[in-house]
Parts: structure tokens; C-alpha cells; sequence
């Protein structure tokens, strides 16, 4: 379990056999445009995620091998419903750094 895996040279190697699967983690916050806050009642805007890349950065500091992510869609195709958080700008992308 704690020894390397080969997944071939267009992979690569993980460190171990460590999986952590998919989840939800409450963390993914959302994609509702800020223009429209005000008229949900949201009373904050959640689309800081800096408590959700803190939470995977202490993961992989702890040793995962693979970390399959969940809760964030690759384009609005893939959306777990209306403004749900998604990676899809550069923006977005950015909310996802430390």
C-alpha cells in the first residue's frame, strides 16, 4: 500500500497507493454572480474557496498518493446544479490557489 505505483510514462508515478476519493466537502462554495446576491438574500458571498484548497494542501502534505476532487464541475455542463461551483476561467482558477 505505501510503495510507488507506475501508471505508465503518459501518467507517470504515484508515491504510494493511497487514494482519497471523491467527496463533497461542503467547501466548494458557489458560482452565483455577485450582481445577484443581493436579490437571493445571501447573507456572504461564498466563492472564496481558500478554506477548500487549505483542506486538499493538508491532505497532500499528510502523504495522499491520489486525490480525486469533488464538488467543483469542469464547465457548466458538468454542474451539480444552478451556480454550482466550477474551474473554468482563469478567475476561477485563482480562487483556487493558497
Amino acid at each position: 500500500m505505501f510503495e510507488p505505483l507506475d501508471l505508465g510514462p503518459d501518467i507517470g508515478t504515484l508515491p504510494n497507493r493511497v487514494l482519497m476519493g471523491s467527496m463533497h466537502t461542503g467547501l466548494e462554495g458557489h458560482s452565483i454572480p455577485r450582481f445577484l446576491l443581493p436579490f437571493l438574500r445571501a447573507e456572504e458571498d461564498h466563492s472564496d474557496l481558500s478554506a477548500m484548497a487549505q483542506y486538499f494542501k493538508e491532505r497532500a502534505e499528510g502523504g495522499v498518493g491520489l486525490m480525486v476532487t469533488g464538488g467543483i464541475s469542469p464547465n457548466r455542463a458538468g454542474w451539480v446544479g444552478p451556480f454550482a461551483s466550477k474551474l473554468t476561467t482563469n478567475e476561477e482558477m485563482e480562487k483556487h490557489k493558497l
